[in-house]
């Protein structure tokens, strides 16, 4: 029970952060969105910055596991790069939650609260991203300019996440499009 009410917390705040931004977010409202009390979510969370830090995070890493298994397996690196590639652009696309953490940090809110040790994460876990898919680039043959490759992937990656959470989704065919385009120009 507790880590159902914990998730629904999570969820409700997740979508309030990127609908209103921090500041205009407002802890009743998400303890209503989320179906529990007040009370319930200050067991959970000390505060709305802990609850932003903690949506960041835990969001993100449940959205993104099975993107970046795409990465690990027996098939070719090519084969392995488009997948991940492919699984990136549709889980954007089609998870209202990825599109929403996409959108959260773009809300140019100044109230914001002290995020230096999420940014910290956050370098550390594109730093990871772009180790992976400069291996994945090794593995494919391309070992000259493997990393600047693999940070202009990660680039296209995060332009394309960034247009998603503030237009909408985009269709199929474009997706593909990008997809096929994105892993040719790494591996060109």
């Amino acid at each position: 029970m507790a880590a159902r009410t914990r998730s629904a917390i999570l969820d409700a705040a997740l979508m309030l952060f990127a609908e209103r931004g921090f500041a205009a977010a407002q802890l009743e409202e998400i303890a209503t969105r989320a179906s529990v009390t007040r009370g319930a979510l200050y067991h959970h969370f000390d505060d709305k910055s802990e609850l932003y830090r903690v949506v960041l995070q835990e969001r993100w890493d449940s959205v993104m596991a099975p993107v970046f298994a795409a990465l690990e397996g027996e098939r070719s690196a090519r084969f392995r790069l488009a997948a991940f590639v492919s699984a990136f652009l549709a889980t954007i696309d089609s998870n209202r939650q990825a599109r929403a953490l996409m959108k959260m940090p773009l809300s140019g809110d100044s109230a914001l609260p002290p995020v230096a040790a999420h940014l910290g994460d956050k370098l550390h876990a594109l730093s990871g991203w772009r180790t992976s898919l400069a291996r994945l680039l090794r593995e494919a043959g391309r070992e000259a300019g493997a990393r600047e490759r693999a940070q202009a992937l990660l680039a296209s990656l995060i332009g394309y996440a960034t247009l998603s959470s503030l237009e909408g989704p985009g269709d199929p065919a474009t997706r593909e499009q990008c997809a096929r385009g994105f892993v040719q120009g790494a591996l060109a």
